[in-house]
């Protein structure tokens, strides 16, 4: 992919993604899954998968200026989107569970799992580019989703539940999770090798990265499972609003504002199209399920996932097409 993007991997991954949640729910109907698996699912993202996935990519993570801006501009443009879906949920005076998911899932997007995807397979003849481009989306969109999102969805969710919410509370409790500790240790390991030469670290690089994609693959699939048992019947005149609002702001605000940082930051052309597929993906399918696990409105987060995906098959077209490249 240098000049033209091909359009094929993402109708692939949309439509996979689609299969494997219709299966899960064929498996709930005839009684092989219920309600009670689902948190089950949540703890094996955030507990399990995440934390191991964070840590092969941040123990190699380059420090480099040509990743830093980069991942600047995606995180600048997130934290517009997260500050505008925040400010629009705070005027329509949404309960805290329908603030908390909408915040997260118009503010993050599926960077880690689709986003990802479509990098391994539109660069497989370049591993140092797709490298490059994963820890660019984990320094702009993860770092946040993994901080600022959970510390979001916890504080919602804990809000939804009638909890007294305190924030040094909140902080506490998410500096405890498996996902705080790996993305420290991570960028601890990370910093080391950069300024202190270890022997064999090219080795080591290149194991973490293939291990990286083992993990990749096992959280998608969590992912889905977990996105299949969230789904519950939903009224259409609650939810089309809501749908809207987050179709919006996530793909239409979000990745204007980054192409618009793109075009005037960024010169390589290769560089620019892969900061815009990360800022044009849909609703994160792993923000979904950290909104799920922290209380707020599951069955909501799920819907706006399958919708955004669906609807990205416009968006993300569109986009690249009305780019005057």
């Amino acid at each position: 992919m240098t000049g033209n993007i091909s359009f094929l991997p993402i109708l692939q991954f949309v439509t996979t993604a689609i299969l494997i949640i219709g299966l899960v729910r064929f498996f709930k109907w005839r009684g092989k899954f219920s309600d009670a698996d689902q948190p089950v699912f949540d703890k094996l993202v955030t507990e399990i998968a995440l934390p191991v996935g964070i840590f092969a990519i941040l123990a190699t993570f380059d420090f480099s200026p040509e990743t830093l801006l980069p991942a600047g501009i995606l995180f600048l443009a997130l934290m517009l989107t997260v500050v505008l879906a925040f400010l629009i949920c705070h005027i329509c005076h949404f309960r805290p569970a329908v603030t908390g998911t909408i915040i997260m899932v118009a503010g993050f997007g599926s960077t880690a799992t689709m986003g990802n995807s479509l990098l391994l397979d539109f660069f497989s003849s370049q591993p140092t580019l797709v490298e490059k481009g994963i820890t660019v989306q984990m320094l702009g969109v993860g770092f946040p989703i993994f901080t600022i999102g959970i510390f979001i969805a916890s504080y919602y969710g804990a809000k939804e539940a009638g909890k007294i919410v305190k924030v040094s509370n909140t902080l506490k409790e998410f500096m405890e999770t498996p996902i705080f500790i790996s993305f420290i240790i991570g960028i601890t390991m990370a910093f080391l090798m950069e300024y202190f030469q270890v022997p064999g670290i090219v080795v080591f690089s290149d194991f973490f990265f293939h291990f990286f994609t083992v993990i990749s693959l096992s959280l998608s699939l969590f992912v889905w499972f977990a996105i299949g048992l969230m789904l519950r019947p939903i009224k259409i005149r609650y939810f089309l609003p809501l749908f809207l609002l987050v179709v919006g702001i996530k793909l239409f605000f979000e990745p204007l504002v980054v192409s618009g940082l793109v075009i005037s930051a960024v010169s390589p052309l290769i560089v620019k199209q892969i900061l815009l597929l990360e800022g044009a993906m849909p609703s994160g399918a792993i923000a979904a399920v950290i909104a799920s696990r922290y209380g707020c409105d599951r069955s909501l987060a799920g819907w706006l996932v399958v919708g955004t995906y669906l609807m990205s098959l416009i968006t993300i077209p569109l986009l690249f097409l009305g780019l005057p490249w």
